[in-house]
């Protein structure tokens, strides 16, 4: 597998290679990482437009941050999430990420759900943000962990059910198989409940094959919505 990043050619790409007319052509949402804009230079700017004009044409944006500072600054970072957030509709953003790019104050003592308030402060600075989700993972080895989803939507943030995942096989991919769940039951119409185990489940079972890609279906997903991930072959 090649992961692209500096002098790969899409970090050197720029906007007269790209056909917005047919990126967009019959699409309702644009997703896009904060991996892509942190390739280059140009690619920062390549995103931007793209998500602009995104917005423009009315599709829904969903965004990950996944900052990786071996990529990009914290400053290049924050300056660039500042300028797109306020076009984007679903975000997937941590603590760290409110804290260290966004620059939202620790929570104060006595808070009983931190995590809503990093979530309740980022829609302060950007209310066109309707959903916010990101994980919690325990690291107990290289091969077990506990994964738990959460999801935040009109000021409450639901959790998942907490993954007991003692079989990893593969990592990679999962933060992108919690998104793609995620993403499934908003444009499926699922409640928010629904959702963030749904998008839990689907993540835990990617851990238990290599690979970035997730093969397991809706049907097998949702057999061990409310069980560890165990397949039933």
């Amino acid at each position: 597998m090649i992961y692209d990043r500096a002098r790969s050619s899409v970090a050197e790409m720029t906007l007269s290679e790209v056909d917005l007319d047919k990126i967009f052509e019959g699409k309702t949402m644009l997703h896009i990482t904060g991996i892509t804009p942190a390739l280059s230079p140009d690619m920062r700017e390549v995103s931007k437009v793209i998500i602009k004009e995104a917005k423009n044409r009315g599709l829904k944006i969903n965004f990950d941050v996944n900052y990786r500072s071996k990529l990009w600054s914290l400053e290049e970072a924050s300056a660039f999430l500042k300028e797109v957030l306020p076009h984007v509709d679903y975000l997937s953003a941590t603590k760290l990420d409110a804290v260290n790019l966004l620059g939202i104050p620790e929570v104060e003592e006595g808070v009983s759900d931190e995590l809503n308030y990093y979530y309740e402060q980022i829609h302060q600075m950007f209310p066109n943000i309707q959903v916010i989700y990101s994980t919690i993972r325990n690291v107990i080895s290289a091969t077990h962990n506990t994964l738990q989803g959460t999801m935040w939507v009109k000021g409450l943030t639901y959790y998942s059910k907490v993954h007991d995942i003692d079989y990893i096989i593969d990592r990679i991919g999962g933060g992108d198989a919690f998104a793609s769940g995620i993403l499934h039951g908003i444009l499926s119409g699922q409640k928010p409940d629904y959702t963030v185990n749904f998008a839990t489940a689907y993540s835990s079972l990617k851990h238990s094959v290599s690979g970035d890609i997730n093969p397991f279906s809706i049907e097998e997903t949702e057999r061990i919505m409310t069980h560890n991930a165990t397949v039933n072959r």
